[in-house]
């Protein structure tokens, strides 16, 4: 069984990569596109927040390093999920649930209502992302059951 810490993780990329495909496409995705941007948003943000693969496996065992959030803020900046003041970007997130099957939209919206002021640690961009991506994860049995 996946812990928690795990599917979190997993999380992490899937918003990363579906943020990713929505800036450069309109298109939805297949799953080659999707393992193709995961890859790529993993090449981009791990040398940007100097995050090793030790930290990025460290989250799945609930271990996160400075660099592992920082590697999360990347994700969600790059993708327009995070603002320059480190709360989150409403809009961004909405334009990303376009990119997901049907049955995921209602629940996107309301997860995305529901933590649209989850970011509580304002001076800090990383601890920032972090809030904003447990809010996600806690907040859905949806987006778990998606991620398992």
């Amino acid at each position: 069984m996946m812990s928690e810490k795990m599917v979190f993780y997993k999380f992490c990329i899937v918003i990363s990569t579906l943020c990713f495909l929505l800036y450069h496409t309109n298109a939805a995705f297949s799953e080659k596109q999707l393992a193709s941007a995961k890859k790529m948003i993993t090449n981009i943000c791990k040398p940007r927040s100097n995050a090793t693969d030790e930290d990025l496996e460290g989250m799945r065992s609930g271990q996160f390093s400075r660099p592992a959030m920082c590697f999360i803020n990347c994700v969600l900046v790059s993708n327009k999920w995070q603002n320059k003041d480190n709360t989150f970007n409403k809009a961004g997130a909405l334009a990303t649930m376009k990119m997901l099957p049907d049955e995921y939209h209602d629940e996107g919206k309301r997860v995305i209502e529901l933590c649209q002021d989850s970011a509580k640690t304002l001076d800090d961009k990383c601890i920032s992302a972090m809030e904003i991506g447990k809010c996600f994860y806690e907040s859905s049995e949806g987006i778990k059951k998606f991620l398992s």
